[in-house]
């Protein structure tokens, strides 16, 4: 009886131990069968690194050729996104690097988290970065930090150094209206860039030629695909997949640096001049004179002060925006049509963007808003190239075009003489006072493109 319990026993572990036995066999025949080459691929996807290389923005150049944006090459030091996911990684990597970077822990935070205490007030984390890519610490480090970086890296891991470009103005702020400014891809345009192909952590045209040659500027991404061993250390590139980055297009503005000088500086002179003008001679008021007044007519303080309401003092402050606080400067060849200079008061110096401002800061610089909340006036804002963008009545600026038009159909001479009866009605302003302060004043074509008050 022992025997035979023993027996069947033995028999019943020997079939559990085959039937096991079978189970491994199997299942080894279907992973090295079946699935070898899904596991294959997964295992040499293990052992690569991609990394994206940006393409070097296209240059802007004025007609003379001289570079009005260029690009500097700056090292960057950046961290790997797996070393840093779990928080007491990152405090300790970011308490380490903090000294050496001379960065703030929490301003490294921030890089991380926009969302950190002391961010933007709405923020999604991951919206200022992509994660496929190495994110940011600090730009433009010095060799110094590079050298003390690349002899500590055991200490930091996951930290590596890569080249970038950084836009530089040579001129600023010279033709800056014209040129324009970069800066981060905001929540608002995120979507309408990732779907061109850019990435969130990318510096995209804000303003002038920068923004409205975006696509022409910008060029297109490359890659590097590394092998790397089980530490993560680079073995060697695997060159058949990895892709050149191709520049963007250099562009070349019919813009004359010498003329867009010229016409800055006159614009901002004359501007306040008129400012610095008593009222008598003009000053505060739009229809200054550009010779001193006859002391006998005083022709012009007639007029500013016939335009007035009634019981308004001279030293009006509800007219402040008549006190030259902004104005505009095309010079084109009238041949070709090409733009020489296009001047645009108050300026500001593009450069402001590239070192990097505050919210606070830029808020400062370019409010929308008054001290008293009200909205800014149109006319004391900075951002606006009234060349192009200004909201103004005619003016003058037709008579020109009417007097080519009637010269080049044979209508009118150059020379021709136009007997001007001086029917224009200012309010306050008797007829006979319109032109000249006689009435009929005779006008020569060639001269009569200039508005005398």
């Amino acid at each position: 009886m022992a025997l035979d319990k023993r027996s069947r026993r033995l028999g019943v572990l020997a079939t559990v131990s085959l039937l096991l036995l079978g189970l491994l066999g199997a299942r080894l025949w279907f992973l090295q069968g079946t699935q070898a080459d899904e596991y294959q691929a997964q295992v040499t996807s293990a052992k690569r690194r991609t990394v994206y290389i940006a393409p070097e923005r296209g240059r802007i150049f004025d007609a003379d050729g001289r570079v009005l944006a260029d690009n500097k090459r700056i090292l960057t030091v950046t961290v790997d996104w797996s070393v840093i996911r779990r928080k007491s990684n990152r405090d300790e990597l970011f308490a380490r690097l903090s000294g050496p970077l001379q960065v703030p822990i929490d301003d490294l935070q921030r890089r991380y988290n926009p969302c950190y205490p002391g961010g933007p007030s709405t923020c999604n984390k991951g919206q200022l970065y992509d994660t496929l890519l190495p994110l940011p610490l600090k730009e433009d480090v010095s060799e110094d930090i590079v050298a003390f970086i690349k002899e500590r890296s055991e200490d930091y891991p996951g930290v590596d150094v890569i080249e970038q470009y950084k836009r530089v103005y040579p001129y600023a702020p010279l033709a800056s209206h014209v040129v324009g400014f970069m800066g981060a891809i905001t929540a608002e345009t995120k979507d309408a860039y990732t779907a061109q192909g850019y990435r969130l952590n990318e510096r995209v045209g804000q303003f002038g030629v920068e923004l409205s040659m975006e696509r022409e500027l910008h060029g297109w991404w490359g890659k590097r695909v590394y092998e790397v061993d089980a530490s993560g250390a680079i073995v060697r590139e695997i060159e058949e997949e990895s892709v050149e980055p191709v520049a963007g297009f250099d562009i070349q503005l019919s813009i004359d640096l010498d003329i867009q000088q010229y016409a800055e500086q006159a614009l901002e002179t004359e501007l306040r001049s008129r400012r610095d003008l008593p009222f008598e001679y003009g000053g505060g008021c739009d229809c200054a004179p550009r010779n001193p007044l006859d002391p006998e007519t005083n022709f012009k303080t007639r007029v500013f002060q016939q335009t007035l309401p009634d019981g308004t003092k001279v030293d009006y402050p509800e007219y402040v925006n008549h006190k030259a606080p902004a104005g505009a400067v095309v010079v084109m060849n009238h041949q070709t049509g090409q733009v020489l200079a296009m001047a645009s008061y108050p300026t500001f110096d593009n450069r402001w963007m590239e070192a990097g401002i505050s919210s606070a800061k830029y808020q400062e610089l370019f409010p929308s808003k008054n001290a008293d909340g009200t909205p800014l006036n149109p006319d004391f804002a900075v951002l606006v190239n009234r060349a192009v963008s200004g909201n103004y009545n005619l003016g003058s600026t037709i008579k020109p075009f009417v007097a080519w038009s009637a010269i080049h159909a044979g209508i009118i001479t150059p020379s021709e003489i136009y007997n001007d009866q001086g029917t224009y009605t200012l309010e306050g302003i008797p007829p006979e006072d319109c032109q000249n302060n006689g009435g009929n004043y005779k006008c020569v074509f060639k001269n009569a493109t200039c508005g005398t008050g």
